[in-house]
């Protein structure tokens, strides 16, 4: 597992870590706050991105069903993740029933989100 720290002058350094039996341990990391601020811009950007596509997926495409395009986005976002975790560039811990358990609303409260977010972009007009 590679673990990335930052400088001060917030470069990247990737390094090992490893814990006391020689297995790959993940640590905290401390970045800086042009690397904040660029991670909060990349998501708003991102965020303002999908949803002018699902706009344009359920208005101008005439695509009839918000549910359908919510559980695509949700299977694309999974299998995306596993995907960079394979490749060893995001690390995140294994699901399991006490990790479900820790966060239980978590997901419903997502899941009304992405479904009204999606009925109420259909409803909005948007030029």
């Amino acid at each position: 597992m590679t673990k990335v720290t930052c400088s001060e002058t917030d470069n990247f350094i990737p390094e090992k870590a490893e814990n006391g039996n020689g297995s790959n341990a993940s640590a905290a990391t401390e970045f800086g706050p042009i690397t904040k601020l660029s991670a909060a811009a990349a998501y708003a950007a991102s965020s303002v991105a999908i949803q002018i596509a699902n706009k344009l997926t359920l208005t101008t495409y005439s695509f009839p069903s918000a549910n359908a395009l919510a559980l695509a986005q949700c299977v694309l976002t999974v299998a995306l993740l596993s995907l960079t975790k394979s490749l060893g560039y995001i690390s995140y811990q294994d699901p399991s029933v006490e990790a479900l358990q820790s966060v239980m609303p978590l997901p419903v409260i997502q899941l009304v989100n992405v479904g009204s977010g999606l009925f109420g972009t259909k409803a909005v007009n948007i030029p």
